[in-house]
Parts: C-alpha cells; structure tokens; sequence
C-alpha cells in the first residue's frame, strides 16, 4: 500500500532498490531532495531499508541547473544503495567530504531513524492548531475600508502567515453564537451570511455543507483566553529563523497559520531556536523552496527532554529578551527584522543566547556542527517515539 504511493521517481527507485537486493551490485540514483524530506522519507525509505540495504554514498542537496531558455532549476541530491558491508561511508556536502558510520535517509550520520507524523507531541508541550479557516467565497473578510461600516463588537483582525511576517492589516467578521441576533439585524452582515451559507450549500463536500448550518462563522471558532502564538504555515528559506510571536486573543489565527493558544512563556524560546529551525529544515516539507511548516511532522515530532522550573525560567527570559529586542525596531515589520542580511545586531544577540539556552538542554558540552545537533535530537526522538508507541 505503501509503495504505491510513492510518486513516479521514487518508484524507480524502489525498482532499483529491488534489482540490486542480495547480489554485490550498487545503485547510484539522482533525484529531486524530497526523497530525502518530509512525509515522502516514511513512505520511501522503511520498504527500502527492509530490504537490508544501506547507503554507501551520498550527495546533499544542490542546486541543478542548465543553459537552456526558461530552465528552472531543481534542487537534486544523488545517493548510491548497496547491501549492508563494513566497507566505508562518506556523505559529501558542498565541498567537505565527511567519513560516516552510517548515513540515514536524511542523509545524517545517525542511525536509520524515520520521523513519521504524529497526531500529538511526543514531548511534554501544549496542543498545537491549525487556524480557522473562512471559507466564505470572501464574505467573512472585510478590506481595510470595510471594518468602519460595522460594529467593533463583531470585527476582529484576522493574520495568516503573510499579514503576520509583513505586518499587514486585514479584518474578518467574528460573531459568537448568542450575539448571532444581533448581528443579524445589521443589514450588511445578514447579506453576507446568507451569501456564506449559500456557497458552503452549494459546495460538493460534505464538510461544507454542514458548514451552511453555521454560515456566520469559520470552520473553527478557536481564539485564545489570553494570547495566541502564531507560527506561519510558510516562511522564506533565506531566514536563519521563522519569526513566530504572540498575538493577543482579539486576533484571529488563519488557516494559513498555526496555532497555540495561551501557551507557557518559555515554549516561544524552544520553537524559535535554532535546534528547532534545524529540526524543520531537515524533516519538514518545502514548498518550492521555503519551509513548509507541518504540525504533523515538524511540532508533533520534536524532541524535547523533560524540563525544570529554573529551565523554564532561563527560557522565559531569552523569550523577552528577543521580544524586547524586536520592539527597539517598531519602523520594521518581521520579514526586515529577520531579513539575514538586514537582521539588527541586538536581535541576532538575543537569539544567539536563546540558542544557547535551548543546546543546553540537551547536553552541556558545546555542539560542533549541525550534524553533531541533528544525531543528538534523533537519538532522543527515537527513545521518546517508543515510549509514546
């Protein structure tokens, strides 16, 4: 079942993996790095490695391009299979050629882990939600001008990923359902919901279309008590962080983002720091080449060792600390505070003592590289994974 979903190049793949099982031939094989990411490595890679096969040799992601007109080019990674030996292991990456004792699908020298989604944190850390989605053929959003013709009472500012990261304002209709009278006998907003209940009735899903019994609302209707902490859905691959934050609860979180709604202070350090970036760049998705955030596969997933009250405190104050620095920036929306190359001094400061902070929590000892980072979280992630099993 597995296999057959697998898309057309990794299908050839397989094939190969199947060809050269038990005989002393290797495959060398290049393709597009989402063999190597996301929700594809479970479906490619378990069949594959329960074929008693290892990678002998391995190219991280580059860049692939030609001279012909209008050629886009693709990120490709090229990985060599062969039955399990004792012979040498190299991974080459840009120009370093790095000795391994064994390369993983992620192409990692770390044991053969797989990170597969999980419906629920596999560490001790608070829900997270996808936002509340409109779907309302734009009748539940207003335009900047559209806010004034209607009552407070019933608007609310409303961010998804882009609002968020490039500091735009946009507004969506909010209406509880004991105010629903009320909204009502507005003429406006009576129109407007009807015209929702309308498209969600003439939807051919039948998720819509039991929408149509609440048209005067979104999908959800999930606000915070106190404050929100948004994380966007997409982000630049050029930033060395995605800029999540807090946002009071008179804000709507979109579909195009993710939320945590009156999380711990300290959870802000953990999700901004760069153990967690890396954790993303390395098992969540892409779209083209920006990450792609998942709640499945990049929060759900994360490993993280069970914290103390003085922890938590020390997260708590680098959190503050990379807030205040942003706000001694009010003229610079997200996208220009974590711009790499116009990202402010006092900032960068800030977040590099926060990554500090979070490393600590996983070993004293200073880490060397990103690899010597990513063996560490998948070791915890293998134990923490068996647990929640």
């Amino acid at each position: 079942k597995k296999r057959r979903s697998l898309d057309y190049v990794s299908c050839w793949f397989y094939k190969g993996a199947q060809y050269i099982k038990d005989t002393d031939n290797q495959l060398v094989f290049v393709a597009t790095n989402s063999i190597t990411q996301g929700q594809q490595v479970a479906i490619l890679w378990q069949p594959i490695l329960a074929l008693n096969l290892e990678i002998s040799f391995a190219y991280r992601s580059f860049k692939w391009s030609n001279k012909a007109k209008g050629s886009a080019g693709i990120t490709c990674v090229i990985i060599s299979l062969r039955n399990n030996c004792k012979k040498p292991k190299y991974i080459f990456d840009r120009e370093r050629s790095i000795s391994a004792k064994n390369i993983n699908p992620y192409l990692v020298d770390a044991d053969n882990v797989v990170i597969d989604r999980q419906r629920q944190p596999i560490a001790e850390l608070p829900k997270i939600w996808g936002g509340n989605g409109p779907i309302d053929d734009g009748n539940l959003l207003l335009e900047l001008h559209e806010k004034e013709l209607f009552s407070k009472k019933f608007v609310r500012k409303i961010r998804g990923s882009e609002e968020y990261i490039n500091g735009k304002d946009r507004y969506c209709l909010w209406i509880d359902d004991q105010d629903l009278s009320e909204a009502q006998a507005i003429p406006e907003i009576k129109n407007r919901i009807d015209k929702v209940r309308q498209f969600r009735a003439n939807s051919k899903r039948k998720a819509t279309i039991k929408l149509a019994e609440r048209p005067h609302q979104f999908d959800s209707f999930r606000s915070a008590e106190n404050n929100s902490l948004v994380i966007p859905l997409v982000s630049s691959e050029r930033r060395p962080y995605i800029p999540i934050g807090f946002l009071d609860h008179n804000t709507v979180i979109s579909n195009r983002a993710f939320a945590i709604y009156d999380p711990p202070i300290y959870l802000f350090a953990i999700i901004s720091s760069a153990m967690h970036m890396l954790w993303v760049k390395s098992f969540g998705g892409k779209l083209k080449t920006d990450y792609s955030y998942s709640s499945d596969l990049c929060y759900n997933t994360f490993p993280v060792p069970k914290l103390m009250t003085a922890q938590k405190h020390q997260l708590e104050e680098c959190t503050r600390a990379v807030i205040e620095a942003r706000e001694q920036h009010p003229e610079k929306n997200l996208a220009q505070l974590y711009d790499p190359e116009l990202m402010p001094d006092n900032l960068q400061r800030a977040h590099a003592e926060l990554d500090s902070c979070v490393e600590q929590l996983y070993q004293q000892k200073p880490f060397t590289s990103d690899d010597e980072r990513l063996a560490c979280l998948l070791k915890l992630y293998s134990k923490m994974e068996k647990k929640v099993a």
